[in-house]
């Protein structure tokens, strides 16, 4: 299967011979496991690293989450009977041989994501380089503790830029010159970024080139992940009320953001609506972005604007459809 490379790949590759784990964190379907699956491709290729010295777990295989749940010598046990590459590493060897590449993918299923790093850091970095993802920065959070501080380093991944747009739709166009350029590319570039605005930055939406498929896609997305695992990660137990706080918000989208009249609104206590916002910041669905002012009491007190992460979730959102027109709110997020 051929990937499409991101722009945040080098910087993460740059960091696979150090001894500290490698976090790969982000939204659900950004595209974190196709970078573990093109760093691999990278390291086989590249730097020449045997097969048998390469091993990728999904801890959605709740076989292999129970495997990495029993512990660290568990699962070290677990890959010495597939593999004889560099079995004889001890904490006190040279490790001539070369590393193991142990690439764990959703790593917040994992019971104690956190102690399970130290101990592979601290006791196995010399057989293993560990590289893991994780969907949700609230999960992540609660999982990966301040005591990982100097063990690992984080790489958050978003949705695609614009370029990296024009590179999964198999368009090459210098942007660096775009303005200089003829009628003709700067219409093609237009209807691109139109496209872009309102169907957003997710990799696969970007991939399907059938606009009804677009949509059906989409709706899914939104359906599986922002009201169903996301009320599950919060806890929401005011189902009806938590979508009508989201469909309010996406109409605001772009606009001052008064949190007693979004409560007083649907109908729920200020600290709720705190609550919700934290969810959504934690799970990359909106963001609050605070004003600038010289005097920082100001800046903390006045009201912020609110944005979503992706304007096609804020299409679907705002409309409960996609709406094939690029409005100013939509341009302005």
């Amino acid at each position: 299967m051929n990937f499409i490379k991101r722009k945040i790949l080098p910087h993460i590759s740059n960091f696979l011979n150090y001894k500290e784990a490698i976090v790969i964190y982000g939204a659900r379907q950004v595209g974190k496991t196709t970078i573990m699956k093109l760093l691999i491709k990278e390291l086989k290729s590249t730097n020449k690293i045997p097969e048998e010295s390469v091993f990728y777990f999904d801890l959605e295989d709740l076989e292999i989450l129970e495997v990495c749940n029993q512990g660290v010598d568990h699962l070290i046990r677990y890959i010495n009977a597939r593999t004889s590459y560099n079995s004889n590493s001890s904490p006190a060897s040279s490790n001539s041989q070369g590393k193991i590449y142990l690439f764990i993918d959703e790593i917040q299923y994992l019971n104690n994501a956190s102690s399970f790093i130290k101990l592979m850091v601290d006791n196995h970095s010399n057989r293993f380089k560990l590289i893991v993802s994780g969907s949700s920065v609230l999960d992540i959070k609660s999982k990966i503790k301040q005591s990982l501080v100097g063990r690992i380093v984080t790489f958050e991944v978003l949705g695609l830029d614009f370029e990296e747009f024009l590179w999964f739709k198999k368009k090459k166009y210098n942007l660096d010159k775009v303005a200089d350029t003829d009628k003709k590319t700067q219409k093609e570039l237009k209807q691109l970024f139109e496209e872009f605005i309102i169907f957003g930055a997710y990799p696969r939406v970007a991939l399907i080139s059938n606009l009804n498929n677009k949509r059906y896609y989409l709706k899914e997305l939104i359906q599986t992940y922002i009201k169903k695992d996301i009320r599950d990660i919060g806890k929401i137990r005011n189902i009806m009320k938590f979508n009508n706080f989201l469909r309010i918000l996406a109409d605001q989208a772009g606009n001052l953001l008064n949190i007693d009249e979004l409560a007083s609104s649907i109908g729920i206590a200020r600290e709720t609506v705190y609550d919700y916002f934290i969810l959504l910041e934690g799970t990359y669905i909106a963001r609050r972005l605070t004003p600038f002012f010289k005097n920082l009491r100001s800046e903390l007190t006045k009201m912020p604007k609110i944005y979503f992460e992706d304007t096609g979730i804020l299409n679907y959102l705002k409309y409960n459809e996609i709406v094939e027109k690029v409005s100013g709110e939509l341009f302005e997020n």
